[in-house]
C-alpha cells in the first residue's frame, strides 16, 4: 500500500508539471484550478468522512458474524452516496455558473466562462471518485489492499495519458476530461466486489442501526472537514481578484508543500494513530503522552532540516521542478517567492498530524472540528485584508498564520488534557533539532553559492552540503534522535533487534 501510495503521488505530480509546462501559470490555469475546486471540496469533506467511519463499524458487524448485517450496512452507505452524490453533481453542473461567480468573483469574463465551462465537466468526478473510494474502503474492510490502493495510481494513470492525448487538441479543457476519465476508470476496477455479492442491494429499506451509527459518528468529522477545507474556497475568492496567474503560482506552491508533507509525514502519522489508540483503549495517559512527544520529535527531527534547506535553496528547486515549456523564469521567481510561507506552514501541517492523532485516538472528534470552525471564520476576516495589502504573498502568509495558529491551538488543548505535562529534555531535544536545522539551512546556502563547475546543479550540491552540515551538527550538539538512528539502522543491517532503538526512543 506504501509502494502504490507513492506511485500515485509520483504519478499526481508528473500531471501537475506536464500542467506546468504546457499551460504555465496564466489565466488557463487559474480557471482550471477554480472549475475543480467545488468537486474536490465535495469529494474532500463527504466521501473521507464518512469511509473513515464506515470501516469499523462494517469490520464490526463481520467480527459478530453477522455478515448479512454488515452487507445491508453497506448496501444502504452506497445508495445514501449514490443519490447524495448524483444529487450534488447534478447541482453543481446546473448552476456551474452562479456557484462559479461566487467562488471567483474577481475572474476576467473570458476567464470565468472557461472556468464554467471546465466546472461541468468536473462535477461528475463527484459521484465517479465518491463511490471509487466507499468501494474502496470495502476492499480495506475485507483485508483487501491491494486493489484498493491500486485503483486510484491507475486511475491517475489513465487521467495522465489522457492529458497527454486530450490537451494538445482541446487546451486546458482536455485536462478536464482526462480527469473525469481516470476517475471512471478508478470506479470501474474496485466495482467487481458488490456486482459478486449476492448479498448486497441497494436500499433503504431497513434503515440498519449501524448506519445510523456511521452517521452519528461521521457528524463532527463532517463539520471539521467543512470548515477546515473551506480555508481553500476563502483562497480561491480572494485570489481571483488578483492579478492574472496569481491564482496558479499560488497552486504550484502549495501543491510542491502538500507533496512534500506526504512523502514525509504520511507514513508516520498512521503508525502514530495506531499506537496512541492503543494506549488511549488501555487507559494509560502517561504512555500516550510519551509516546506523542517521541514522535513529536522524530517529525521534527525530519521537517526542520528539509525547512530550512528548501527556504535557502527554494529558486533552484522550483526551477527543476517546473521551469520547462509555457513556465517561465518569471513564473519560477514569483513561486520561490511564495514557497517560504508555504514551508512554514509545512510544519505546522506535519506535526499537527500528530496531534491531531492524539485527539481521534481518544474518542474526541469535537475538539479539533469546532477549532476548524473558529479558524475559518477568522481565517476569512483577516485573509482579505492580507490579500488587498500584500498581494499574492499576503494569500501565503495568512496560509502559514492559519496553520500555525490551529497547530498552537492544538497543542495547548492535548497539553491540558492529558494531565499539564512537558518533560525537560523534550523541549531540549526540539531545540537541539532547530539549531542543527538553521546550521543546515545556512549550509545550503553556501554550497548554492560556491557549487564547482563539474556539480551538477547548484540544488544537488546545496542540499549534500546542508544535510552533511546537519549531521555533523547534531553529532556535535549530542541529539537523542541522531543516537537512535544510529542504533535502529546498526540494529537492522547488523542482524540485531529493534529493542535497542525502542529503549532509546522511551521519552
Amino acid at each position: 500500500m506504501s509502494l502504490l501510495s507513492l506511485g500515485g503521488l509520483v504519478v499526481g505530480f508528473a500531471t501537475q508539471l506536464i500542467l506546468a509546462a504546457l499551460f504555465g501559470a496564466g489565466a488557463d490555469m487559474d480557471a482550471y484550478l477554480a472549475a475543480t475546486t467545488l468537486p474536490q471540496f465535495v469529494i474532500a469533506v463527504l466521501v473521507n468522512s464518512l469511509n473513515y467511519m464506515f470501516i469499523p463499524v462494517f469490520v464490526e458487524h463481520r467480527r459478530r458474524e453477522d455478515v448479512d448485517g454488515a452487507w445491508r450496512v453497506a448496501g444502504a452507505l452506497m445508495t445514501i452516496g449514490l443519490l447524495a452524490l448524483g444529487g450534488v453533481a447534478l447541482i453543481g453542473m446546473v448552476f456551474a455558473s452562479p456557484l462559479q461567480r461566487m467562488l471567483v468573483p474577481g475572474f476576467a469574463p473570458e476567464t470565468l466562462a472557461l472556468a464554467v465551462r471546465m466546472a461541468r465537466i468536473s462535477w461528475p468526478t463527484v459521484l465517479t471518485l465518491g463511490l471509487a473510494t466507499l468501494l474502496g474502503g470495502l476492499y480495506q474492510s475485507h483485508d483487501r489492499f491491494g486493489r484498493a490502493a491500486a485503483a486510484p495510481v491507475l486511475g491517475a494513470v489513465a487521467s495522465l495519458a489522457g492529458t497527454l492525448a486530450l490537451a494538445p487538441k482541446l487546451g486546458i479543457a482536455g485536462v478536464a476530461v482526462a480527469a473525469l476519465g481516470g476517475s471512471v476508470v478508478q470506479l470501474l476496477l474496485v466495482a467487481p466486489l458488490v456486482l459478486r455479492e449476492e448479498r448486497f442491494r441497494l436500499t433503504l429499506r431497513d434503515q440498519p442501526e449501524g448506519l445510523r451509527k456511521v452517521l452519528r459518528l461521521a457528524l463532527p468529522l463532517l463539520a471539521g472537514a467543512v470548515f477546515s477545507r473551506g480555508a481553500t474556497l476563502v483562497d480561491r475568492y480572494v485570489a481571483s481578484s488578483l492579478s492574472a496567474g496569481s491564482l496558479a503560482h499560488l497552486g504550484y506552491a502549495n501543491r510542491l508543500v502538500t507533496v512534500l508533507v506526504t512523502v514525509i509525514a504520511s507514513g508516520l502519522s498512521v503508525t502514530t494513530f495506531v499506537r496512541l489508540s492503543e494506549h488511549a483503549a488501555g487507559g494509560d495517559p502517561a504512555l500516550l503522552r510519551g509516546t506523542m512527544a517521541a514522535r513529536l520529535r522524530l517529525m521534527w527531527f525530519l521537517v526542520a532540516p528539509a525547512v530550512t534547506m528548501l527556504i535557502a535553496l527554494r529558486v533552484e528547486f522550483v526551477a527543476v521542478v517546473f521551469e520547462r515549456g509555457r513556465f517561465a523564469a518569471a513564473d519560477t521567481s514569483v513561486v520561490a517567492g511564495l514557497l517560504p510561507w508555504f514551508l512554514v506552514a509545512m510544519i505546522a501541517m506535519a506535526l499537527g498530524g500528530i496531534v491531531s492523532s492524539a485527539f481521534y485516538a481518544l474518542q474526541d472528534t469535537w475538539t479539533p472540528a469546532a477549532i476548524a470552525v473558529v479558524e475559518v471564520i477568522a481565517y476569512a476576516i483577516y485573509m482579505p485584508w492580507l490579500a488587498a495589502r500584500y498581494h499574492a504573498s499576503g494569500v501565503a502568509l495568512g496560509f502559514a498564520v492559519y496553520w500555525s495558529v490551529s497547530f498552537g491551538v492544538l497543542c495547548a488543548l492535548i497539553w491540558f488534557k492529558t494531565g499539564h505535562h512537558v518533560r525537560r529534555d523534550f523541549l531540549v531535544s526540539l531545540l537541539v533539532t532547530a539549531t542543527a536545522a538553521a546550521v543546515a539551512g545556512t549550509a545550503a546556502m553556501l554550497g548554492r553559492v560556491v557549487a564547482p563547475a563539474w556539480c551538477p546543479g547548484a540544488l544537488g550540491f546545496g542540499t549534500v552540503v546542508g544535510a552533511l552540515a546537519y549531521t555533523a551538527a547534531l553529532a556535535g550538539l549530542r541529539s537523542g534522535e541522531l543516537v537512535l538512528m544510529g542504533r535502529a539502522l546498526k540494529d537492522r543491517f547488523g542482524g540485531g533487534t529493534m529493542a535497542s532503538a525502542r529503549r532509546g526512543a522511551e521519552p
